[in-house]
C-alpha cells in the first residue's frame, strides 16, 4: 500500500474529507505505480488551498491548487496531478523513443 501523508494547517481534517482525499489519490496510485508517498496539506486562509507533493524517482511533482470549498479544492488538485503524472510519461516515453533512434543511427 502506498503511503498518503495528509495534513492541515489553520483547521482540522474530519473523516469525510480524509476518505475523500484517499480515494482520490489511490487513483493516481493505479495510474502510476512508481509513486513512493504522497503529501497533501490543507490550509484555510481567503478560501482553502491544497498543495500536493508527489515523491517519484527522479524529479518530484508538486502543485497547489484553491477555491473557496475544500472538496473542489481537492479535486481540483488531483486533477492537476494527474496531468502533471501524464505529462511526466509521456516527456519519458519520448526520451527513450529518441535514445533508440539516435543509437540506430
Amino acid at each position: 500500500m502506498n503511503k498518503i501523508n495528509i495534513s492541515g494547517l489553520n483547521m482540522s481534517i474530519g473523516e469525510e474529507l480524509k476518505s475523500v482525499i484517499e480515494q482520490k489519490f489511490n487513483k493516481l496510485f493505479t495510474h502510476q505505480s512508481r509513486i513512493i508517498t504522497a503529501s497533501i496539506n490543507i490550509s484555510k486562509s481567503d478560501g482553502f488551498t491544497a498543495k500536493g507533493h508527489l515523491e517519484l524517482k527522479g524529479k518530484n511533482i508538486i502543485l497547489s491548487a484553491h477555491s473557496d470549498n475544500p472538496f473542489k479544492a481537492i479535486d481540483d488538485l488531483t486533477n492537476k496531478l494527474d496531468r502533471g503524472l501524464r505529462r511526466r510519461a509521456r516527456t519519458e516515453r519520448t526520451k527513450r523513443k529518441l535514445t533508440i533512434e539516435n543509437a540506430n543511427k
